[in-house]
């Protein structure tokens, strides 16, 4: 006689719910539950048809016509998911890349300014140049601090972690 003291084993296999698989059998489901508990035995009749259930799993696989339907309409709609989350992500580098260049472009221009200031600063004798040279300096520093060496490292960062994320789908994509 079949004995098995887990339901999580039968229902993985055959992949029923209690009251299913009671039906199947011809018991209740409260004699299924105590099959399950090792409380009671079921009768054999019933043993011999969650024997043929099985087997017949096991010589035919899980899955069946309409399962293997199912799942070729479920994987092309991960594929086409996949497309449509690879166009954001390449939408994304390209957004990060923008904001990455001007970021630097920016900080150039924030570095030559500083130059300028510095250089007009030393005009010790035109109080309106070092008062310019204090301006340009403090809106060059305010400038800098918003585009700082650290933004643009998460910048990258966000970038290299989508490149890779990119890497991934197109090989996703390919198969």
């Amino acid at each position: 006689m079949l004995h098995m003291k887990k339901e999580a084993t039968i229902k993985s296999l055959i992949g029923l719910t209690q009251e299913e698989t009671a039906m199947l059998l011809g018991i209740t489901r409260i004699h299924w539950t105590m099959f399950n508990t090792g409380r009671r035995d079921i009768p054999q009749m019933a043993s011999e048809r969650l024997a043929a259930v099985v087997n017949h799993l096991k010589k035919n696989g899980t899955v069946s016509g309409i399962g293997a339907k199912q799942e070729a309409i479920e994987k092309e709609q991960v594929h086409e998911w996949l497309k449509e989350e690879y166009k954001t992500v390449e939408y994304k580098l390209r957004y990060l890349e923008r904001k990455i260049q001007t970021s630097l472009y920016i900080r150039k221009e924030c570095n030559a300014a500083l130059a300028i200031a510095e250089y007009l600063k030393k005009q010790d004798d035109n109080e309106f140049l070092r008062n310019l040279s204090q301006s340009i300096s403090k809106r060059a520093c305010t400038t800098l601090n918003k585009h700082s060496l650290k933004r643009l490292a998460q910048l990258e960062l966000k970038k290299e972690t989508l490149e890779m994320l990119k890497f991934k789908m197109e090989a996703k994509l390919k198969v």
